[in-house]
């Protein structure tokens, strides 16, 4: 090593030493896409808070009254992008041409002076070297995408392809509970449920010790609580109870298929600092909600107890029964005690009534558990799960830290 190397590397070593510079790397910034049912816009955004706002229920005026979704989804996380860069402008249509998002000004300048653009400031930043593929199609509406064979799809379905319309630092990767932030509390599982009769559901939960809970899972009903395009479905739903109302609070979200033993996955998210729930199957983010029932906040208290995590299953009356499965089920994100998140790593098994006959065999921990249920209710005759809570459910369950 010749002496001018040798020195400048001890000068080197010794400035890091003194702590003479310092090295910070900014994170990069998710950009989640969501998709309007009702106009067919998609949205690019970076603000959680904007998705709050706009992928949750209508919420009831009444306690026990029906929710209804909103008209916007959640696709994915599209890309990702750098904390500063190149601006990336966003421009909503006054007409019905949805959202633009560009990099050129002269542009924007163009389109806000039509009259039929306003310019919504800075959406995010550009950076990086995956290129943003923009595309629109014969109604007028833009579309953006990291993926070539998305873009490939497009063109084949009738898009037209314009350019690279800026660039991302990583690209697309699917909802999960902590896209928003680390969770208060989450679970997640893998149902598959069939059945006869009347109605049946199988679903994942989460409580507190005053018996506020919140669920998420597959049911079937012959009437049910999302009207006509629901009934006789499997269907997505889910329910917050609050010991302050008597009446739940359900929400049908989607249908998954009009026949048994198709599987989901499902997830469901607790966050304390927003009061919201965050509901997603399939790695799609299908809804938010905010209160428990009425105008109560969705709040699970767990100052001195800690949260209850569960997995079951539900009839609706007298004879109607419930195969089903719900594997892999574990809290990814809470770690507050153990590795999963367990004061204590067992599940446990119990009834909430005894109306529901089988008991589940469930095998493992929080961290990987797999459930079995083959049941039959029997509840009194002429009761249901509408006007009496029918088959009360069949639980097991776990307790978990989640003070985190």
């Amino acid at each position: 090593m010749n002496k001018i190397l040798s020195q400048t590397l001890m000068f080197i070593s010794t400035v890091f030493a003194l702590g003479i510079i310092s090295i910070s790397v900014k994170a990069d910034v998710n950009i989640y896409r969501l998709y309007n049912t009702t106009n067919l816009d998609h949205l690019w955004t970076t603000g959680t808070s904007e998705i709050f706002s706009l992928v949750k229920s209508s919420l009831p005026t009444t306690s026990g009254a029906t929710a209804s979704p909103s008209a916007w989804y959640g696709d994915e996380i599209a890309f990702t992008e750098p904390s500063s860069g190149t601006p990336v402008y966003r421009l909503n249509s006054t007409g019905s041409a949805g959202h633009l998002f560009t990099t050129d000004t002269t542009e924007v300048s163009t389109l806000t002076s039509s009259g039929k653009w306003s310019n919504e400031g800075i959406a995010f930043y550009s950076g990086g070297t995956i290129p943003v593929y923009r595309l629109y199609n014969s109604q007028g509406y833009h579309f953006f995408t990291t993926d070539s064979t998305e873009e490939s799809n497009l063109v084949s379905a009738g898009w037209t392809y314009q350019k690279v319309a800026f660039y991302a630092t990583g690209g697309a990767r699917v909802y999960k509970g902590d896209s928003f932030g680390t969770p208060t509390a989450d679970i997640s599982g893998d149902i598959t449920l069939s059945g006869t009769g009347a109605g049946y559901q199988a679903k994942i939960g989460m409580q507190d010790y005053s018996q506020n809970a919140i669920s998420l899972g597959v049911q079937y009903d012959t009437t049910a609580t999302g009207g006509a395009n629901y009934n006789s479905k499997f269907a997505l739903m889910s329910e917050n109870v609050s010991i302050q109302h008597t009446q739940p609070y359900y929400t049908d979200w989607a249908v998954i298929s009009s026949g048994p033993n198709t599987t989901a996955h499902v997830e469901l998210a607790y966050y304390e600092a927003q009061a919201m729930a965050v509901f997603l199957a399939n790695g799609q983010l299908i809804g938010t909600n905010t209160r428990l029932a009425g105008t109560q906040p969705l709040t699970l208290i767990h100052t001195s107890t800690p949260i209850q995590y569960y997995a079951g299953i539900n009839a609706k009356q007298n004879g109607d029964t419930v195969t089903a499965t719900i594997n892999n089920v574990q809290t990814p994100y809470n770690h507050a005690v153990n590795s999963d998140g367990l004061t204590s790593n067992n599940w446990n098994n119990g009834a909430y009534t005894s109306y529901m006959t089988g008991l589940p065999s469930p095998s493992g921990t929080l961290a990987n558990a797999n459930f079995s249920f083959n049941s039959t209710c029997t509840a009194p005759v002429g009761t249901n799960w509408d006007n009496a809570g029918a088959g009360g459910g069949v639980w097991s369950y776990a307790i978990a830290n989640a003070s985190n």
